[in-house]
Protein backbone atom coordinates (compact mmCIF):
# COMPACT_ATOMS: atom_id res chain seq x y z
CA UNK A 1 0.00 0.00 0.00
CA UNK A 2 1.42 3.60 -0.62
CA UNK A 3 0.28 6.23 1.29
CA UNK A 4 1.31 10.01 -0.07
CA UNK A 5 2.68 12.96 1.86
CA UNK A 6 0.32 15.11 -0.41
CA UNK A 7 -3.18 14.56 -0.49
CA UNK A 8 -4.96 16.11 -3.15
CA UNK A 9 -8.58 17.60 -3.29
CA UNK A 10 -10.96 14.20 -2.95
CA UNK A 11 -14.96 13.96 -1.64
CA UNK A 12 -16.40 12.59 1.23
CA UNK A 13 -19.41 11.57 1.95
CA UNK A 14 -21.22 12.26 4.77
CA UNK A 15 -22.56 9.15 6.15
CA UNK A 16 -25.74 7.86 8.35
CA UNK A 17 -23.36 6.63 10.88
CA UNK A 18 -21.38 8.68 13.73
CA UNK A 19 -18.56 7.95 15.63
CA UNK A 20 -17.67 7.43 19.44
CA UNK A 21 -17.42 11.50 19.48
CA UNK A 22 -20.83 12.01 17.76
CA UNK A 23 -19.53 13.58 14.57
CA UNK A 24 -20.71 11.99 11.45
CA UNK A 25 -18.62 9.24 9.69
CA UNK A 26 -17.46 10.30 6.23
CA UNK A 27 -17.29 7.54 3.12
CA UNK A 28 -14.19 8.05 1.24
CA UNK A 29 -11.44 7.32 -0.76
CA UNK A 30 -8.01 8.79 -0.36
CA UNK A 31 -6.05 6.12 -1.86
CA UNK A 32 -5.88 2.98 0.11
CA UNK A 33 -9.92 1.81 -1.08
CA UNK A 34 -12.75 3.29 -0.12
CA UNK A 35 -13.72 3.16 3.86
CA UNK A 36 -16.03 4.83 6.62
CA UNK A 37 -13.73 6.98 8.99
CA UNK A 38 -13.60 9.68 11.59
CA UNK A 39 -12.53 12.37 9.97
CA UNK A 40 -15.29 15.15 9.42
CA UNK A 41 -12.29 17.84 10.57
CA UNK A 42 -9.11 16.40 9.52
CA UNK A 43 -8.69 17.79 6.16
CA UNK A 44 -10.12 21.46 5.32
CA UNK A 45 -13.52 21.54 3.90
CA UNK A 46 -14.17 23.64 0.79
CA UNK A 47 -17.32 23.11 -0.09
CA UNK A 48 -20.74 21.82 1.43
CA UNK A 49 -23.07 19.79 -1.36
CA UNK A 50 -26.58 17.94 -0.83
CA UNK A 51 -28.51 16.15 -3.48
CA UNK A 52 -31.89 16.72 -3.86
CA UNK A 53 -34.46 15.42 -1.48
CA UNK A 54 -36.16 12.56 -3.55
CA UNK A 55 -39.44 12.90 -1.91
CA UNK A 56 -39.97 16.08 -4.35
CA UNK A 57 -40.14 16.52 -8.38
CA UNK A 58 -37.12 19.16 -9.15
CA UNK A 59 -38.16 22.70 -10.33
CA UNK A 60 -36.54 24.31 -13.31
CA UNK A 61 -34.57 26.13 -10.88
CA UNK A 62 -33.07 23.89 -8.99
CA UNK A 63 -32.71 21.98 -12.51
CA UNK A 64 -30.74 25.14 -13.59
CA UNK A 65 -28.81 25.32 -10.30
CA UNK A 66 -27.15 22.16 -10.34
Amino acid sequence: MRICARISPHIGIVSDRTARSGDPLIIHNIGAGPEESDMLFSHTITGHFRLPDETRPLTDQAIRAA
